[in-house]
C-alpha cells in the first residue's frame, strides 16, 4: 500500500507533455481572437475620425468660401497620380484653408495616409461633369479608403456626368451658390 501512495504522490507533482500542450494551444486561440478583436476596434476608431475629419474640413470649407468667395483651388503640387490634392503627397492638406483664414491649425489629414489610405480634394469650375452651371464652382472631398468598409458612407456627390462616390470610401461636395 506504502508503494502505491508513493506513485500517486509522484504523479501529482506535474503536468504531462499532452496537457502542456493543450494549455499552449489554448492561449493561442485566446490571443488570436483578441488580436482580431483588437484590430478591428482600431479600424473603427481610425473610421470615426477620418469622418470627423471631414466634417471639420466640409466647416472649414464653408467659412473658406464665406471669407473668399469661392472654394479654395486644389494644390497642384500636392497632387495625387489622379490629379486631385491629396494628404499623404506632403503631409499636408488644403493649405489654403489656414492661409485663408478658415482654419488655425493645420488642415486633417488620414490616419494612416499612405498611397492608398488618404484625403483627397478637388474644386471643379462651374457645369463641369453636368453639373448645375448655375451653382457655380463646387468641390468635392473624400476618404479614399475606410478600414471597416468598401462601400461609400458619406453623404455622396454626383452631377449627371460623374458619381464620386464609386470612387471613395467616403464622398461628399458642395456648390458655391
Amino acid at each position: 500500500m506504502n508503494k502505491k501512495r508513493v506513485a500517486m504522490n509522484e504523479r501529482r507533482g506535474g503536468f504531462t507533455i499532452v496537457e502542456l500542450l493543450i494549455v499552449i494551444v489554448v492561449i493561442g486561440i485566446l490571443a488570436a481572437i483578441v488580436i482580431v478583436a483588437y484590430s478591428g476596434v482600431q479600424g473603427k476608431a481610425r473610421d470615426n475620425r477620418r469622418v470627423a475629419d471631414m466634417q471639420s474640413i466640409q466647416k472649414a470649407l464653408e467659412v473658406y468660401k464665406t471669407l473668399n468667395g469661392n472654394y479654395p483651388n486644389y494644390d497642384s503640387g500636392n497632387e495625387s497620380p489622379d490629379g486631385w490634392e491629396s494628404s499623404y503627397v506632403t503631409g499636408t492638406f488644403i493649405k489654403a484653408l489656414k492661409t485663408g483664414g478658415a482654419i488655425t491649425t493645420t488642415t486633417p489629414v488620414d490616419p494612416i495616409n499612405n498611397s492608398t489610405s488618404y484625403y483627397r480634394y478637388y474644386r471643379y469650375a462651374a457645369g463641369q461633369y453636368g453639373c448645375d452651371s448655375t451653382r457655380g464652382d463646387y468641390y468635392v472631398i473624400q476618404v479614399k479608403k475606410l478600414d471597416s468598409t468598401t462601400t461609400n458612407v458619406g453623404p455622396g456627390f454626383q452631377c449627371s456626368g460623374r458619381n464620386w462616390a464609386a470612387a471613395g470610401s467616403w464622398t461628399s461636395g458642395g456648390y458655391v451658390n
